[in-house]
């Protein structure tokens, strides 16, 4: 942290810390490495920076040939001209776009490509830039979770020995917030804690309350038991409403939450209390 805030290089605030950490391990004889453990992390190292470079070298291309041809400028205008100026058809299209694009990729080649693609098409329809950014970052990492690629699904299928498909449609299902909750980041810059302080510690405030409320009510479980289709929508639109950062919509998202929550809480405690009162009788 001294060498970045000193204004080095971050590659030469690695290698820093990198020898900073060997240094260290040699004082103590326990986490003292031997020369030839040292070798085999070198070579773990290099394995991996190749990896990752081939990754790059293909990414590098695909974005040289994006900027040379001029196709990055033509998709964004494409982008534009479909959705008609409004800002959320060209979001819901970013979006798909941005999800192909993110099949397979990782975190750093997925930014580069859709930083051509659909960032700047976002900033010519009104987004914000940095909300442009993050949201067309957000959808193309969402390809990880997202069949039929999904990435990280496969990956904790390997893990727990469970099936794929259904592993996939849960985890779209448990992280559907995270795909309705990021088209609001263009229109509500709070929520990227860009804005007036007050206005960004409420608006984190309530998205982290209002998050869970979606989540009960895509899953069709709240903490206090099962939710019916009826509490399962009035449970998502409160959830929502308490995203949003609006003060309005905010007391009304309470208001709504209460209506599903409370008659929850009465039932759980008369269930209690009938059940103390049973536990009573056959005691005597």
């Amino acid at each position: 942290m001294y060498f970045l805030f000193m204004g080095y290089s971050l590659s030469y605030c690695i290698l820093a810390a990198m020898a900073g950490l060997v240094i260290l391990t040699l004082i103590n004889k326990r986490t003292r490495w031997a020369p030839v453990n040292l070798l085999k992390v070198f070579e773990g190292t290099a394995r991996m920076a190749a990896l990752v470079g081939s990754v790059l070298i293909c990414i590098g291309v695909l974005v040289g040939n994006f900027a040379v041809s001029g196709m990055g400028d033509l998709f964004s205008s494409l982008i534009v001209t479909v959705s008609g100026g409004n800002l959320l058809v060209g979001l819901i299209i970013t979006a798909f776009v941005c999800l192909i694009l993110g099949m397979g990729m990782p975190g750093t080649a997925v930014y580069v490509t859709v930083l051509l693609l659909g960032v700047p098409a976002l900033i010519s329809l009104g987004a914000p830039e940095i909300s442009a950014h993050f949201f067309c970052f957000w959808w193309g990492m969402m390809a990880a979770l997202t069949p039929p690629v999904c990435v990280a699904v496969y990956t904790a299928c390997t893990i727990s020995g469970g099936k794929v498909w259904p592993t996939a449609f849960i985890a779209v299902r448990l992280g559907a917030v995270a795909y309705l909750v990021i088209f609001l980041v263009p229109y509500f810059p709070e929520l990227l804690w860009q804005g007036p302080l007050v206005g960004v510690l409420t608006a984190a405030l309530f998205a982290f309350v209002g998050a869970p409320f979606l989540v009960g009510a895509l899953a069709g479980y709240f903490f206090l038991g099962r939710l019916n289709m009826i509490e399962r929508v009035f449970l998502a639109v409160g959830g929502i409403f308490l995203i949003i950062p609006e003060t309005s919509l905010t007391v009304l998202g309470l208001i709504v939450v209460a209506i599903v929550i409370l008659p929850q809480w009465f039932r759980l405690a008369r269930r209690r209390s009938s059940a103390l009162g049973k536990d009573g009788e056959s005691s005597r």
